[in-house]
Protein backbone atom coordinates (compact mmCIF):
# COMPACT_ATOMS: atom_id res chain seq x y z
CA UNK A 1 0.00 0.00 0.00
CA UNK A 2 1.36 3.40 -0.95
CA UNK A 3 2.36 5.68 1.89
CA UNK A 4 1.57 9.36 1.53
CA UNK A 5 3.83 11.96 3.06
CA UNK A 6 2.84 15.61 3.27
CA UNK A 7 4.59 18.58 4.73
CA UNK A 8 4.73 18.74 8.52
CA UNK A 9 4.14 22.50 8.34
CA UNK A 10 0.54 23.54 7.78
CA UNK A 11 0.32 24.24 4.05
CA UNK A 12 -3.12 25.04 2.76
CA UNK A 13 -3.77 25.99 -0.79
CA UNK A 14 -6.67 27.78 -2.30
CA UNK A 15 -7.55 27.23 -5.92
CA UNK A 16 -8.48 30.91 -6.04
CA UNK A 17 -4.93 32.03 -5.25
CA UNK A 18 -2.34 31.84 -8.01
CA UNK A 19 0.78 29.83 -7.21
CA UNK A 20 3.98 31.77 -6.55
CA UNK A 21 7.71 31.06 -6.32
CA UNK A 22 10.34 33.02 -4.39
CA UNK A 23 12.13 35.72 -6.39
CA UNK A 24 15.61 34.29 -5.76
CA UNK A 25 14.73 31.30 -7.94
CA UNK A 26 13.39 33.47 -10.76
CA UNK A 27 16.52 35.60 -10.51
CA UNK A 28 18.60 32.42 -10.89
CA UNK A 29 17.33 32.08 -14.48
CA UNK A 30 18.27 35.69 -15.23
CA UNK A 31 21.71 35.24 -13.63
CA UNK A 32 22.33 32.04 -15.62
CA UNK A 33 21.55 33.91 -18.84
CA UNK A 34 23.90 36.75 -17.91
CA UNK A 35 26.68 34.30 -17.07
CA UNK A 36 26.24 32.35 -20.32
CA UNK A 37 25.57 35.17 -22.79
CA UNK A 38 26.77 38.36 -21.13
CA UNK A 39 25.17 41.62 -20.08
CA UNK A 40 23.72 42.34 -23.55
CA UNK A 41 21.51 39.24 -23.31
CA UNK A 42 19.60 40.91 -20.46
CA UNK A 43 18.47 43.66 -22.83
CA UNK A 44 17.10 41.01 -25.17
CA UNK A 45 15.35 39.30 -22.24
CA UNK A 46 13.82 42.62 -21.20
CA UNK A 47 12.55 43.15 -24.77
CA UNK A 48 11.00 39.68 -24.86
CA UNK A 49 9.36 40.14 -21.44
CA UNK A 50 8.25 43.72 -21.99
CA UNK A 51 9.60 44.78 -18.56
CA UNK A 52 12.83 44.70 -16.54
CA UNK A 53 12.81 41.24 -14.88
CA UNK A 54 14.41 41.46 -11.43
CA UNK A 55 12.88 40.48 -8.11
CA UNK A 56 13.56 40.63 -4.39
CA UNK A 57 14.96 37.35 -3.05
CA UNK A 58 11.92 36.62 -0.87
CA UNK A 59 9.35 38.26 -3.14
CA UNK A 60 6.46 35.99 -4.13
CA UNK A 61 6.50 35.95 -7.94
CA UNK A 62 3.57 34.44 -9.85
CA UNK A 63 4.59 31.09 -11.34
CA UNK A 64 3.11 32.18 -14.69
CA UNK A 65 5.60 35.04 -14.77
CA UNK A 66 8.49 32.73 -13.89
CA UNK A 67 7.47 30.39 -16.72
CA UNK A 68 7.49 33.28 -19.19
CA UNK A 69 10.95 34.37 -18.02
CA UNK A 70 12.57 30.93 -17.97
CA UNK A 71 11.19 30.07 -21.41
CA UNK A 72 12.51 33.37 -22.82
CA UNK A 73 15.88 32.62 -21.19
CA UNK A 74 15.84 29.17 -22.79
CA UNK A 75 15.00 30.67 -26.18
CA UNK A 76 17.93 33.09 -25.91
CA UNK A 77 20.33 30.36 -24.75
CA UNK A 78 19.32 28.08 -27.64
CA UNK A 79 18.95 30.83 -30.26
CA UNK A 80 15.26 29.89 -30.63
CA UNK A 81 16.28 26.48 -31.98
CA UNK A 82 14.15 24.24 -29.74
CA UNK A 83 11.03 22.65 -31.22
CA UNK A 84 7.95 23.98 -29.41
CA UNK A 85 7.01 20.49 -28.12
CA UNK A 86 10.36 20.26 -26.24
CA UNK A 87 10.36 23.76 -24.77
CA UNK A 88 8.57 23.05 -21.44
CA UNK A 89 10.63 19.90 -20.76
CA UNK A 90 13.91 21.69 -21.47
CA UNK A 91 12.79 24.69 -19.39
CA UNK A 92 12.28 22.27 -16.49
CA UNK A 93 15.78 20.87 -16.94
CA UNK A 94 17.17 24.41 -16.97
CA UNK A 95 15.07 25.21 -13.88
CA UNK A 96 16.74 22.39 -11.92
CA UNK A 97 20.23 23.43 -13.00
CA UNK A 98 19.56 27.05 -12.08
CA UNK A 99 17.99 26.00 -8.74
CA UNK A 100 21.05 24.01 -7.75
CA UNK A 101 23.22 27.06 -8.40
CA UNK A 102 21.37 29.25 -5.90
CA UNK A 103 22.66 29.48 -2.33
CA UNK A 104 19.41 27.95 -1.06
CA UNK A 105 19.48 25.20 -3.70
CA UNK A 106 23.07 24.23 -2.89
CA UNK A 107 22.24 24.22 0.81
CA UNK A 108 19.24 21.93 0.30
CA UNK A 109 20.88 19.56 -2.16
CA UNK A 110 24.07 19.26 -0.08
CA UNK A 111 22.00 18.61 3.04
CA UNK A 112 20.11 15.75 1.38
CA UNK A 113 21.73 12.37 0.96
CA UNK A 114 22.22 11.37 -2.67
CA UNK A 115 19.39 8.88 -2.14
CA UNK A 116 16.76 10.25 -4.51
CA UNK A 117 13.90 8.40 -2.84
CA UNK A 118 14.66 9.92 0.58
CA UNK A 119 15.00 13.33 -1.03
CA UNK A 120 11.63 13.01 -2.77
CA UNK A 121 9.87 11.75 0.34
CA UNK A 122 11.05 14.95 2.04
CA UNK A 123 10.32 17.23 -0.92
CA UNK A 124 6.99 18.60 0.42
CA UNK A 125 8.92 19.95 3.42
CA UNK A 126 11.30 21.74 1.06
CA UNK A 127 8.70 22.97 -1.42
CA UNK A 128 6.80 25.02 1.18
CA UNK A 129 9.80 27.38 1.39
CA UNK A 130 10.04 27.75 -2.40
CA UNK A 131 6.38 27.89 -3.49
CA UNK A 132 3.08 29.21 -2.16
CA UNK A 133 -0.35 27.90 -3.10
CA UNK A 134 0.91 24.68 -4.73
CA UNK A 135 0.06 21.53 -2.77
CA UNK A 136 2.68 18.78 -2.86
CA UNK A 137 2.23 15.20 -1.69
CA UNK A 138 4.47 12.22 -2.30
CA UNK A 139 3.80 8.48 -2.33
CA UNK A 140 6.25 5.62 -1.87
CA UNK A 141 5.81 3.30 -4.87
CA UNK A 142 8.34 0.63 -3.99
CA UNK A 143 12.10 0.29 -3.76
CA UNK A 144 12.99 2.43 -6.78
CA UNK A 145 9.89 4.46 -7.49
CA UNK A 146 7.96 7.39 -6.07
CA UNK A 147 4.96 9.38 -7.18
CA UNK A 148 4.66 13.09 -6.52
CA UNK A 149 1.35 14.94 -6.85
CA UNK A 150 1.15 18.69 -7.41
CA UNK A 151 -2.13 20.58 -7.16
CA UNK A 152 -2.96 24.16 -8.18
CA UNK A 153 0.01 24.19 -10.52
CA UNK A 154 0.51 26.69 -13.36
CA UNK A 155 3.51 24.93 -14.91
CA UNK A 156 3.09 22.89 -18.09
CA UNK A 157 3.14 19.20 -17.11
CA UNK A 158 6.40 18.66 -19.01
CA UNK A 159 8.16 21.38 -16.99
CA UNK A 160 8.51 19.30 -13.83
CA UNK A 161 8.98 16.13 -15.85
CA UNK A 162 12.15 17.85 -17.12
CA UNK A 163 13.03 19.15 -13.64
CA UNK A 164 12.84 15.70 -12.02
CA UNK A 165 14.56 14.03 -15.00
CA UNK A 166 17.49 16.45 -14.70
CA UNK A 167 17.68 15.96 -10.92
CA UNK A 168 17.84 12.19 -11.32
CA UNK A 169 20.42 12.50 -14.10
CA UNK A 170 22.53 14.93 -12.05
CA UNK A 171 22.63 12.44 -9.19
CA UNK A 172 23.70 9.62 -11.53
CA UNK A 173 20.43 7.69 -11.85
CA UNK A 174 19.21 6.04 -15.04
CA UNK A 175 15.56 6.99 -14.77
CA UNK A 176 12.27 7.73 -16.43
CA UNK A 177 9.67 10.28 -15.39
CA UNK A 178 6.06 9.99 -16.47
CA UNK A 179 3.62 12.88 -16.06
CA UNK A 180 -0.14 12.44 -15.73
CA UNK A 181 -2.40 15.48 -16.16
CA UNK A 182 -5.71 15.32 -14.25
CA UNK A 183 -6.77 18.83 -15.31
CA UNK A 184 -7.17 22.02 -13.28
CA UNK A 185 -3.43 22.15 -12.51
CA UNK A 186 -3.30 18.71 -10.86
CA UNK A 187 -0.39 16.56 -12.03
CA UNK A 188 1.18 13.32 -10.89
CA UNK A 189 4.76 12.40 -11.65
CA UNK A 190 5.80 8.76 -11.45
CA UNK A 191 9.56 8.39 -11.18
CA UNK A 192 11.37 5.08 -11.61
CA UNK A 193 15.09 4.51 -11.61
CA UNK A 194 17.77 1.83 -11.75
Amino acid sequence: MAKEKKSKKEHKTSNTKPPTIKGMFVNSHINALKKAKGEKSLTLLEEKCGFHPQFGALEDVPVRLEIEIIEHVLDILTNDSLPKNQRAFEAGRLHFNNFQNTVYGRLILNFLSKDFKSAMLNSPNIAIYVFKHIEFSVFDRGEKSVMLRMENNDYNIDHFRGFFFEWLKDWGYDAEVEGIDYGNGTYEYVMKWK
